[in-house]
């Protein structure tokens, strides 16, 4: 049985453990930055602890001359013994001469340009882009946001600044429309079908729009009858 004091963050130099859900659920947090504590089963393999409280396995390995670490996944959403299986094949990538971070980045790159090629929206020609929905994705292929905009690139350093989740983006898609309602009402779709993390409904924004055009329409035909008597 591990002694988790012996695990302390104050401690230095302790020693390698056997890694279980239980025991990383109550590894002691660290006044500031963060800690790695790790597994006596495979050299490198360990769980990062932040003073935020967070957990992630994580794995130590040197390819050619460069030593390099990569994130295995945050915990309990990775159990342990599933972390650790996925330790066990990057390390045999590795030992084959594959880097797993430049294999990751590459897989990235290639869902990036799927995404792009499924979300993609080509315009008639001779019509320009007056809005776009912009979506952005975390390096698992998971919805984060769906916004309009008139540039969905500058509307990303909006969010670098404005929005806590902003460092989770690995993946930006951009579809474009003859329009700004009709930007709006693929947002508002988007938002209710895709179910994106961080977004809250744009029913009211979408909803204000269709009013505002209905009272126009009414606008109109008021004028068209007028005109006529």
């Amino acid at each position: 049985m591990t002694d988790i004091d012996s695990l302390s963050p104050t401690r230095r130099g302790t020693r390698r453990v056997r890694l279980t859900d239980t025991l990383v659920g109550k590894l002691p947090v660290p006044k500031a930055g963060s800690r790695i504590v790790k597994d006596n089963r495979i050299r490198g393999f360990g769980v990062r602890i932040t003073a935020a409280g967070a957990r992630s396995f994580v794995l130590n390995y040197t390819i050619g001359c460069r030593e390099r670490r990569i994130t295995i996944g945050s915990f309990p959403a990775w159990p342990t013994l599933a972390a650790l299986d996925e330790a066990k094949r990057l390390k045999r990538d590795v030992e084959q001469g594959v880097d797993p971070f430049d294999k990751r980045n590459h897989n990235r790159i290639e869902r990036q340009r799927a995404l792009a090629r499924a979300s993609g929206r080509v315009l008639p020609k001779g019509i320009e882009s007056a809005a776009q929905v912009y979506r952005h994705f975390n390096q698992d292929g998971e919805l984060l946001y769906v916004g309009a905009a008139m540039n969905g690139f500058q509307r990303l350093l909006v969010h670098r600044d404005k929005s806590f989740w902003f460092r989770e983006i690995a993946v930006v898609t951009i579809q474009h429309f003859a329009t700004r309602e009709e930007a709006l009402e693929a947002e508002n779709l988007a938002i209710a079908s895709e179910n994106p993390r961080y977004n809250v409904s744009g029913g009211l924004r979408i909803s204000a729009m269709r009013e505002k055009r209905n009272r126009a329409k009414l606008s109109d035909t008021s004028r068209g009858a007028n005109s006529a008597t």
